[in-house]
């Protein structure tokens, strides 16, 4: 979705992509660690981050392809873009399953909780979505602990389940539009 909102915290601007955030992503978007849990292989433009989020037509055709809402993660501090958080999967305006991806780097220091959240309460602000769900690897224990810490609920374990290119056991969370408190 284009034009979403800006969002802020205290450490953390999530905004929209833009070709100068290219050499950031780069240093981030195509380590092996980050696709560990990610259900999908990466894509093109996520092993070549300059070519693609770098030129602004590649970039236009990008952003057009999909009805999602993604925004990049920003440090304030250290003045670029660290990660990305994303709902995907909008289904009648009322529901969407969230994903987000945090630089090595900048993991552990609370910083995907904090943008996690934020979006998660300006997706149900902006938008009409009332359901925002997770579905996480049962062997990504610190992601599991991340989403639980900021509200969301947990559902059952899908058992063997295909997620995108990857089968395993997968635990559901939700965070609904009355959860925000």
């Amino acid at each position: 979705m284009r034009n979403f909102p800006l969002v802020e915290t205290e450490r953390l601007i999530l905004r929209q992509v833009t070709t100068s955030d290219a050499s950031d992503i780069a240093e981030w978007m195509s380590d092996p660690v980050l696709y560990k849990y990610w259900a999908v292989k990466p894509s093109p433009h996520e092993l070549d981050p300059i070519e693609y989020f770098g030129n602004e037509e590649s970039l236009r055709k990008i952003l057009d392809e999909y009805d999602d809402i993604n925004l990049m993660i920003y440090h304030k501090e250290d003045k670029k873009v660290i990660g990305e958080v994303e709902i995907y999967g909008i289904e009648s305006d009322y529901q969407g399953e969230i994903c987000y991806r945090l630089s090595p780097a900048y993991q552990g220091q609370g910083l995907c909780a904090e943008a996690v959240k934020a979006f998660c309460e300006a997706v149900f602000l902006h938008t009409k979505l009332g359901r925002i769900s997770a579905h996480i690897d049962v062997r990504n224990i610190g992601s599991e602990k991340m989403i639980k810490k900021i509200g969301f609920s947990y559902e059952g374990t899908s058992r063997q389940q295909l997620c995108f290119d990857t089968i395993s056991d997968w635990r559901l969370y939700s965070f609904l539009r009355d959860d925000i408190k």
